[in-house]
C-alpha cells in the first residue's frame, strides 16, 4: 500500500518519490559498496582479461544506468509514462556478492590460522644420532634443527615428541597418534619398516 502511495506522489511530472528514494538509495550502494568491483574489473581489463568482478560490474551498471535513462526520459517526454526500474536489482546484487566474498575471507583466515596452529606443531629440534657401521649400535647423539635433518639421517624419537620430518622406522616399537594427519581415532603400532608422518605423535608408554 505504501508503494502505491508513493508511486502517485510526484516529485516533477513522470518522477514519483518512490523512485526519487530508490535512487537516493542506491547511489551510495552503487558506487560505495561497488566501488571495490569497479576497481577490480578496471585492472582486469588492463591486462586484457575478465574476471567475476568485471561481470558484476557490468551487471549492476546496466541496471543502474538503463534505470536512470528510465527516469530521465519519464520526466522529460511529453507523456510522462511511468518508467520501469531496477535499482532493486543493483543493491541486493551488489548485497549478496559483498556477503559473498566477506564469507569467504572469513573462511580463508580460520584456515589460515589452522594451517598456522598447525605449523606451530612442528618440532624445532630433532635428535641426530650416529649409528655404527658394524653393530648398528648408537655411538652419539647431537640435538640439532629439524630444518637440518637431511636424507639418510638418522634421528631418535622419544615416546611423547612429535616426529621433526617424515621417516622410516630403523629401530625400536611404539604407537604413534595419526588423527592429525588420517583422522584414525586409535593408536597405530609401529616396528621396524613402518612409515612415520611429519608432526605424528609418539605415544608415551603407560
Amino acid at each position: 500500500m505504501d508503494g502505491f502511495i508513493l508511486d502517485r506522489w510526484h516529485v516533477v511530472p513522470g518522477l514519483s518519490v518512490n523512485h526519487l528514494l530508490q535512487l537516493c538509495l542506491t547511489v551510495p550502494v552503487q558506487f560505495g559498496v561497488g566501488k571495490r568491483f569497479y576497481r577490480a574489473a578496471w585492472k582486469a581489463m588492463r591486462l586484457g582479461s575478465a574476471t567475476m568482478d568485471t561481470l558484476v560490474a557490468l551487471g549492476t551498471s546496466a541496471a543502474f544506468f538503463a534505470s536512470l535513462a528510465a527516469l530521465i526520459y519519464a520526466v522529460f517526454s511529453p507523456t510522462h509514462p511511468t518508467p520501469t526500474v531496477f535499482f532493486d536489482t543493483c543493491t541486493m546484487l551488489l548485497a549478496f556478492i559483498s556477503l559473498g566474498k566477506y564469507l569467504e575471507n572469513r573462511a580463508k583466515g580460520q584456515t589460515s590460522s589452522a594451517l598456522t596452529k598447525l605449523l606451530s606443531l612442528t618440532p624445532a629440534t630433532a635428535t641426530l644420532v650416529t649409528l655404527d657401521p658394524i653393530t648398528g649400535a648408537v655411538t652419539s647423539e647431537e640435538t640439532i634443527s629439524a630444518e637440518l635433518v637431511q636424507v639418510n639421517d638418522h634421528f631418535k624419537i622419544l615416546p611423547g615428541e612429535r616426529i621433526p620430518v617424515d621417516a622410516v622406522v630403523v629401530s625400536g616399537t611404539s604407537t604413534v597418534d595419526e588423527a592429525m594427519v588420517t583422522g584414525e581415532p586409535l593408536p597405530v603400532a609401529k616396528r621396524p619398516g613402518g612409515t612415520l608422518c611429519h608432526m605424528v605423535y609418539l605415544i608415551p608408554w603407560l
